[in-house]
């Protein structure tokens, strides 16, 4: 498990966050709490976050110093006080890929040994006669598929890993 520590300023406060990235998801520590929480990319800017088991769209922005976070409609402004990079890369660490919703794998786009560009689909999920294509967030190689066509999955399920070049 990879450790980040990175600070934020919001208003007057600043935040010492600690970042873990892993097979197991994306955990937080900060102030004495601990969240774990999936991340998937949707696309340039946004990107899904699944916290116990309640699915989100996080829309993102980073201006020069500062990044611009878009929650149920309110807009949260942080200003890095560690490098941008190392929260960038931090955010982007986790690279398995998982189901953002349960329901049925219908496509599978890649496989092991492709290379894949940042928006390249990787794989659609079907629920409710509504399908989700899961995108690459950054470039890299694909290392393993978990589930094809007509698997069912749920939530949070890692359905591909994709490997940092």
């Amino acid at each position: 498990m990879t450790a980040r520590r990175v600070r934020l300023a919001s208003g007057g406060a600043v935040l010492e966050v600690e970042l873990l990235g892993g097979a197991g998801g994306l955990t937080a520590r900060c102030a004495g709490r601990e969240i774990t929480l999936w991340v998937s990319p949707l696309g340039a800017g946004a990107c899904a976050v699944d916290l116990g088991g309640r699915r989100r769209v996080v829309h993102y922005a980073a201006d020069g110093g500062a990044v611009h976070l878009q929650l149920d409609g309110q807009v949260y402004v942080f200003r890095l006080a560690a490098a941008a990079a190392d929260v960038s890369r931090a955010l982007t660490h986790q690279q398995d890929l998982r189901a953002p919703m349960p329901g049925q794998v219908t496509r599978v786009f890649v496989e092991a040994g492709q290379e894949v560009a940042p928006g390249d689909p990787l794989f659609a999920v079907e629920a409710m006669k509504m399908e989700h294509v899961v995108r690459a967030g950054s470039a890299g190689r694909v290392a393993r598929v978990h589930a094809g066509p007509g698997a069912r999955v749920d939530a949070g399920e890692v359905v591909v890993e994709v490997e940092d070049r």
